[in-house]
């Protein structure tokens, strides 16, 4: 089945856990919720419309668990799985690291732009770097763009669809490799940013999608269309600059003895970087961060070989996680599985960087989405300092779950 878009979407849909045990669960928190026959009540409505497919696990600030059902079942994680991913990259890089973009001149005045997997290559930062190239040279016979640092992936669980999850990944890639597009009062297609040009290499490709209206778009499917994309812009930001470009744009390799022009550094932190990732759940930035972890780890070319290589190594090696089988990094693949009782470690690990999450109904979580699939993982923190881990993952949509997140939200606030 096609996967929801998580992005943009931070409704409280959440589900917990198997019928067999909702007493169990209910008596735990009748003792914490220091009240009434009425509050457990409620507690028990809040689970009543749980399944025995369901998963859910809570622990203190201990780690001691406090429930949990299905603990050792691995499930589909959805989008939480971001969290491992995040983990990941955090890990390699630290949360100070910026991506860089390095720009070099061969002796025909070529102009070679070389990426490293910016996920956050944006149409400001192109333009912000044609401006610093501006100062160094005012004509360049051609530009080239060298995406070689990954080799050409494909993500599994993507297809080839006009949706944002459905970005490829690449070394050099903008703007998600999506474009938003608006449309005018005679039906022209605009471009929804005013950073950011519609060009012409944009609208033949565009054109292949049929009939599209407003939004984001992802309109290429390749890291070479990508690559040459991000060249198009970059050349359109040049001659902005004053930067006079004779030829086309091309793929190609920095040659030996070419000249250091200048090395872009990104204005986002990969701290900056997650945080964004969590708040639109963008699996193009989650995938760019898996593909450059591995080139880091294990030397360029980036692969998914290489990713997953290192993905594991976390999982198994370092947190000693028993029930993960991963994919890739966003959670668009249903042959991703994690189970409650490894995600709560998890978490445990990823909690200095908490604040990297979505607030919401007193919690900080990270929601996932896929068809017939709700899963939520995050901190409920009464005390500051002292988080409560839970996850939840819900076979199917049955409602409700902002009532029960409410109802977990205050037993664990009860406890002090």
């Amino acid at each position: 089945m096609t996967p929801s878009n998580d992005e943009n979407t931070w409704k409280c849909q959440q589900k917990s856990s198997a019928g067999r045990l909702i007493f169990a669960f209910s008596a735990i928190l009748f003792i914490c919720v220091a009240g009434s026959p009425a509050s457990a009540g409620s507690v028990a409505s809040c689970l009543s419309a749980l399944t025995e497919k369901d998963a859910a696990a809570l622990a203190d600030p201990s780690g001691r668990i406090l429930y949990s059902t299905n603990a050792q079942l691995p499930h589909v994680p959805a989008s939480t799985l971001k969290i491992l991913t995040a983990l990941a990259a955090l890990r390699s890089f630290g949360p100070s690291h910026r991506f860089s973009t390095d720009l070099f001149l061969d002796a025909d005045a070529a102009l070679f732009i070389r990426g490293s997997g910016d996920p956050m290559l944006t149409s400001e930062a192109l333009n912000a770097m044609a401006l610093s190239v501006s100062e160094k040279a005012r004509v360049v016979k051609r530009v080239v763009v060298d995406h070689s640092y990954f080799s050409a992936v494909k993500v599994p669980g993507t297809g080839r669809s006009s949706k944002p999850y459905d970005a490829p990944v690449g070394a050099l890639s903008a703007n998600f490799n999506t474009v938003n597009i608006a449309v005018g009062p005679d039906g022209k297609l605009l471009s929804a940013e005013s950073q950011t040009p519609l060009l012409r290499y944009a609208l033949t490709r565009i054109a292949r999608l049929g009939p599209i209206g407003a939004g984001r778009w992802t309109f290429i499917h390749s890291a070479d269309e990508a690559a040459l994309y991000t060249g198009e812009l970059f050349a359109h930001f040049l001659a902005q600059n004053g930067v006079r470009v004779e030829g086309q744009v091309e793929i190609g390799t920095v040659p030996p003895g070419s000249v250091p022009l200048t090395t872009w550094q990104s204005p986002y932190t990969l701290e900056e970087v997650i945080e964004r990732m969590m708040e639109f759940s963008n699996n193009f930035i989650a995938n760019q961060l898996l593909m450059a972890t591995g080139a880091r780890e294990l030397g360029p070319p980036g692969d998914l070989e290489k990713a997953l290589e290192v993905m594991n190594d976390l999982a198994g090696r370092q947190l000693g996680l028993s029930t993960v089988r991963i994919a890739e990094g966003s959670g668009i693949s249903r042959n991703n599985r994690i189970s409650v009782s490894d995600m709560l470690v998890v978490l445990r690990h990823f909690a200095p960087y908490r604040h990297l999450l979505r607030e919401d109904h007193g919690a900080v979580y990270k929601t996932g989405t896929l068809s017939g699939l709700r899963t939520r993982a995050g901190y409920l923190e009464p005390v500051p300092g002292k988080p409560y881990c839970f996850v939840l993952f819900v076979n199917e949509d049955i409602g409700r779950t902002d009532d029960f997140l409410r109802c977990l939200t205050r037993a664990v606030r009860s406890l002090h």
